[in-house]
């Protein structure tokens, strides 16, 4: 009896010692695997910190970028004072106010002298208003290229387009002279004419 009492304590000893060795064994693996899950989130946590940090600079260096393209266009729609001061801007005006004068002077004088026909008068003033629109429209552009917030162009852009209608302009005054050269030669010729003609009607008389 003691003898199977003692076997029984001994069983008991030795289970109790296999339990604690499995229960230690899993406590060890578990804490392996709770080891091995902090490693992950500390991985985890990096790789989002990284991440965010890339979005982030992507982000600002595209607010950087926008705002800077926004500056660039926003200041192409200024017109700066050195455009505004260009001594080109008075002689378009200057040139389209002598235009239009001498347009008028020419009509009037080849009106009063009587020895142009009505249809070689509609013809001359036809002329002369093709001239006049194309000074309006250069005006025009003129206007356009300098009002602030109209059009994009940079300081070099617009004056170079002043100067092209500089050159228009003078263009325009340079065909009016030759027309009014022209029509000044045929207007004194015919007046020419028309006293020679008179001179022989009074020598006739005699």
């Amino acid at each position: 009896m003691k003898t199977i009492l003692c076997i029984s304590i001994v069983l008991l000893s030795c289970l109790r010692v296999l339990s604690q060795g499995q229960e230690l064994e899993q406590l060890r693996l578990d804490l392996e695997k709770l080891a091995q899950f902090k490693l992950m989130l500390s991985e985890m946590k990096s790789g989002y910190q990284v991440l965010l940090y890339g979005y982030n600079s992507v982000r600002d260096a595209g607010k950087a970028n926008f705002h800077l393209h926004q500056s660039y266009l926003d200041g192409l729609l200024m017109v700066s004072a050195s455009v505004k001061q260009d001594p080109a801007i008075q002689r378009i005006y200057s040139g389209q106010r002598q235009l239009a004068m001498d347009c008028q002077t020419l009509i009037a004088r080849l009106r009063s002298s009587k020895v142009f026909t009505s249809e070689e008068l509609t013809g001359i003033a036809a002329n002369s208003s093709k001239l006049l629109d194309a000074a309006a429209a250069d005006g025009e552009l003129l206007t356009l290229v300098l009002t602030a917030g109209a059009l994009r162009m940079s300081d070099g852009e617009r004056s170079n387009v002043v100067r092209q209608i500089d050159q228009s302009v003078q263009q325009q005054l340079a065909k009016l002279k030759s027309l009014s050269d022209v029509c000044n030669r045929t207007l004194l010729l015919r007046l020419q004419q028309k006293r020679d003609l008179e001179a022989i009607r009074r020598l006739g008389n005699y």
